[in-house]
C-alpha cells in the first residue's frame, strides 16, 4: 500500500510539473526548458510502455 501511495505521490508531482512548465515555457520562448520538458514526457512514455508490457507479459504467455 505503502508503494502504490509513493508512486501516486511522484506522477502527481510529474503530472503538476508539466501542466505548470510546459505554458511557461511556450510563453517565455525558452527552448531549453521546453526541450527538457519533452524529454521528460517521452521518458514517461517509455517508462509506462515498459510497465504495461511487464503487466501484459504474463497474461499472454498464459494465453499462449
Amino acid at each position: 500500500m505503502a508503494q502504490l501511495l509513493v508512486f501516486a505521490i511522484i506522477s502527481c508531482i510529474y503530472g503538476v510539473g508539466i501542466f505548470y512548465l510546459l505554458p511557461l515555457s511556450l510563453l517565455s520562448s525558452d527552448a531549453d526548458l521546453l526541450m527538457d520538458l519533452m524529454l521528460l514526457v517521452f521518458l514517461g512514455f517509455f517508462f509506462g510502455l515498459a510497465l504495461l508490457a511487464l503487466n501484459l507479459q504474463g497474461m499472454v504467455l498464459w494465453s499462449l
